[in-house]
C-alpha cells in the first residue's frame, strides 16, 4: 500500500494500492499546476526573507 509516502507531492496514509495509484494519477495531471504553485510559494518565502534581512539591516 501507500504508507505515508509522498507521491507527486501528495502524502497519503496507508490505503489500498488502487486508491493510492488513483490519487497519484489524478495528481500527476496537476503536477504542472503544483510546480507553479510551489514556485510561487518559494518566491514569496524568498522575498519575505529578503524583507526581514533588510529590516534587520535598518535596525
Amino acid at each position: 500500500g501507500c504508507e505515508k509516502s509522498c507521491e507527486h507531492g501528495v502524502c497519503c496514509s496507508p490505503v489500498s494500492d488502487t486508491k493510492s495509484r488513483q490519487i497519484a494519477e489524478e495528481t500527476a495531471k496537476d503536477t504542472e499546476l503544483q510546480q507553479t504553485v510551489i514556485l510561487t510559494l518559494q518566491v514569496n518565502i524568498w522575498s519575505e526573507d529578503l524583507q526581514e534581512k533588510s529590516e534587520n539591516l535598518i535596525d
